[in-house]
């Protein structure tokens, strides 16, 4: 991400392999010296080329950071699928100069690739739940964001009856609970609702009910 042959601050022994793109001297001063494996560090970097905060889609701000996370799973390959578009997107519109991205270049990259986001936990998915999608658009617009099992056994039957192979709700809550759509509410904290997912813990239907 900078252009050297090798970041500093990453031992020599490790495997780790900087990715060199063309940036500008003044860029590059003030990122060469961070190591990326120091949390205060990884800030600083990231804030060289991204705005503290962004004017999300409901029109509230919101940690830049945390925003692109929260449209991902926690997979590396999410959040460079983010990254390139949004590295794409600033680019053409202006940032080649600068490396600085905003808060509209990041909110309109995520819109862009969203949805093959979930493709790709569909696609995931597709051996064991091939309805998945399927379920999905039934179900989730008749839930709220955060709901309880008795809301969700009030979502009508022939709602779920439009799902082949998946004709009853528990199926579907299994399905929503193991691809990682549903999640168990922890707490409320700093404006963020912090819950549990298949896919940083294992859940079962059980612990969701």
């Amino acid at each position: 991400l900078i252009q050297t042959s090798r970041a500093k601050g990453i031992p020599k022994e490790s495997p780790t392999k900087a990715i060199g793109i063309k940036a500008p001297d003044s860029v590059v001063s003030k990122v060469s010296g961070l190591n990326l494996a120091d949390s205060s560090d990884l800030d600083k970097f990231m804030h060289t080329f991204f705005p503290r905060e962004i004017v999300n889609g409901m029109g509230t701000r919101e940690k830049t950071l945390r925003y692109i996370l929260r449209h991902t799973q926690l997979l590396p390959r999410q959040f460079i699928t983010y990254l390139n578009q949004i590295a794409k997107d600033g680019f053409e519109s202006g940032a080649a100069v600068s490396f600085q991205f905003t808060s509209e270049v990041i909110v309109n990259a995520i819109k862009q690739k969203e949805g093959l986001v979930c493709a790709g936990v569909f696609n995931g998915f597709k051996s064991l739940y091939p309805r998945a999608e399927a379920v999905c658009e039934v179900l989730l617009p008749q839930i709220s964001q955060v709901f309880s099992y008795g809301d969700f056994h009030k979502i009508p039957n022939q709602s779920i009856g439009k799902i082949p192979s998946f004709d009853d709700e528990l199926k579907c809550l299994q399905l929503l609970v193991e691809i990682g759509a549903v999640g168990v509410v922890e707490e409320e904290r700093s404006g963020y609702l912090v819950g549990e997912f298949s896919y940083n813990m294992p859940l079962n239907l059980r612990s969701v009910q």
